[in-house]
């Protein structure tokens, strides 16, 4: 919503204009608002990633609002309850525990500019040993050290008879499994495979590291994007367990496939293209309509006959002979894959009789290997994150770039650092002082220098729109290079992950912010993106402010002198972004 139409529902909301209001749970922080009754229409939320229950905490805080303190009698909470909800549940919601308080703190490299620069009596590297962070950090070491001894014993204990050999057997298994997956690459492309999707036609699904195994298609429908190819979305009807029933239309990613021995229930779940890893040569009959129960009761026998009568071997389509691909290197790749599942198949170690116990026992072997290197890997990142150590990591990267001099005094850079507040203050004074060094920014129009900072308060990566060629030769230098800074720190030990970094600058507002320093309508910009108004609006406004303050580290004394060219072009762009309803004074105020 743009920021002035939220103001004036808040104001008439006060006054008692609106009656109802339709929020999210942001609007329980810090207003003071007549809410006689805080209606909750479902007891779950998604987080980001996870439908789930909400927390006490959050419970408490969006119920708080009904009625005021001082003001009025009472206050009405209703919570719409919309599935089953157990005892223990809703006393944990209404009467539980508060969250743990974790640190949040993270040192960035204005911290350490600003604590050099403040001239602070207690030094700045004691400073930051007597946080909270730091403090929660020591109090994790000894328990995660434990828990790389008990692993480490546990590995130990495992004995595992014939190793050479099953690790033999086992290296097949992982050459076969790679060749396969290099193979379904080339195989399983849409081209390729939607000729073949046919209502009927069983196909694999495996999603990330869970298997579904065989299911039968029942629909695939395209849906188109603005800034990418068509999203490929088929529907399968795949057998569940019983519990993944209350998780179909709330939580999807909690399915769990059918085990063994299980009764469970069959279910048409939509899956993304590149879930599809084999299509069969089979095809069922499907019943018209899969929307009662007998009918996926019916099908999910039928699935069940399918695999009596092939003996669990579901017969595919051969990528020669059925999809008539003539790829030479996917022939040569077909042979080797035969040849390694001979091996496997007549490996000496198979014609043990306690062939199935030594491989549990590997099995067993390697999951603790892989508990042991997860808990050390723990331990590893839990102690390197100790402020201390990514402070003097931070320390090494500003003086080696020339932010701090030999005094731990700020240098030139380190003052032009300062005045950027908005975004990335290092990375931007890299940006300002390497101008002539760096080619690819020369000839930039102002617009295309609006495009390229509006990745630096984006905020987080999204899809990619569609821009011309002009802010994509643009937004592939800025990306080369944000990672060579990236990977400079990451040399220095800095915790940071490049690849995060990198995409942390995202380009969703590019192609906006250079119509809108161009002069198009707020209408035209909003018709033509997913992104809501308001987010919009307040990109313009956070990018306006970093515009501001790079003229002013500019200015600052002794900065490159080849910056006056970008200094007229930032004078420009603030002009042209201070404009329309973006700007429109605050009814506050």
């Amino acid at each position: 919503m743009l920021p002035i139409l939220k103001e004036i529902t808040e104001i008439l909301f006060s006054k008692g204009l609106i009656k109802v209001l339709f929020v999210t749970e942001t609007f329980a922080m810090g207003l003071n608002m007549p809410a006689k009754t805080v209606l909750f229409t479902s007891a779950r939320k998604f987080d980001g990633s996870n439908n789930r229950w909400i927390t006490s905490n959050e419970y408490i805080q969006m119920a708080g609002r009904a009625g005021r303190r001082g003001i009025d009698d009472r206050g009405v909470v209703i919570v719409m309850v919309n599935q089953q909800l157990s005892a223990d549940i809703a006393k944990n919601i209404i009467k539980g525990d508060a969250e743990p308080l974790n640190s949040q703190f993270r040192l960035t490299n204005d911290m350490v500019l600003n604590l050099y620069a403040s001239h602070l009596t207690m030094n700045p590297e004691l400073m930051v040993q007597k946080s909270f962070l730091n403090y929660q950090n020591y109090c994790l070491l000894p328990s995660l050290h434990q828990k790389v001894c008990d692993a480490k014993l546990k590995l130990e204990k495992c004995q595992v008879p014939n190793l050479l050999e099953i690790q033999s057997y086992h290296n097949l298994g992982n050459q076969i499994e790679s060749l396969k997956q290099a193979m379904r690459v080339r195989v399983l492309e849409e081209k390729t495979v939607v000729p073949f999707l046919q209502p009927g036609r069983m196909l694999k699904i495996k999603w990330k590291e869970v298997d579904f195994g065989w299911g039968v298609l029942v629909d695939y429908i395209r849906k188109p994007r603005s800034t990418a190819k068509p999203l490929v979305i088929v529907e399968v009807a795949v057998r569940l367990s019983l519990d993944s029933l209350q998780y179909i239309k709330t939580n999807i990613s909690k399915i769990r496939p059918l085990g063994e021995g299980e009764t469970g229930i069959v279910e048409v779940v939509p899956f993304t293209f590149d879930c599809i890893v084999a299509v069969s040569t089979i095809r069922l009959k499907i019943p018209d309509s899969l929307y009662s129960s007998n009918a996926r009761r019916h099908l999910g026998n039928a699935i069940q006959e399918t695999y009596k009568r092939m003996a669990d071997i579901i017969p595919e389509l051969d990528p020669i002979d059925h999809m008539k691909i003539g790829d030479e290197d996917l022939k040569r790749d077909m042979a080797q894959l035969t040849k390694l599942e001979h091996q496997q198949k007549h490996h000496k170690i198979k014609s043990r009789p306690d062939f199935d116990d030594i491989y549990e026992s590997h099995q067993q072997k390697l999951k603790l290997e892989e508990e042991l290197k997860e808990a050390t890997e723990n331990f590893r990142k839990t102690k390197n994150l100790q402020l201390e150590n990514q402070f003097e990591c931070r320390k090494m990267v500003l003086k080696s770039l020339n932010y701090l001099d030999s005094h731990d005094r700020l240098a030139t850079k380190g003052e032009i650092a300062r005045q950027i507040k908005s975004g990335d203050s290092l990375l931007l004074t890299e940006l300002i002082c390497s101008l002539t060094k760096n080619p690819a920014f020369d000839d930039l129009s102002t617009e295309c220098w609006g495009a390229l900072l509006s990745c630096c308060v984006s905020g987080e990566s999204g899809p990619m729109p569609k821009l011309n060629a002009d802010l994509e030769q643009c937004h592939t230098n800025f990306k080369a290079f944000v990672h060579k800074l990236g990977k400079y720190m990451a040399d220095k030990n800095v915790d940071i992950h490049v690849e995060k970094y990198v995409d942390s600058f995202g380009a969703q507002f590019m192609y906006i912010v250079y119509s809108w320093c161009s002069g198009a309508l707020t209408t035209d910009i909003v018709t033509n993106t997913p992104i809501f108004e308001g987010t919009i609006v307040n990109c313009i406004r956070r990018l306006e402010q970093l515009v501001r303050e790079l003229i002013t580290a500019i200015n600052v004394d002794q900065s490159p002198s080849n910056c006056k060219l970008l200094e007229r072009h930032l004078e420009v762009l603030s002009k042209s972004l201070k404009r329309q309803i973006a700007f429109a004074p605050s009814l506050y105020l």
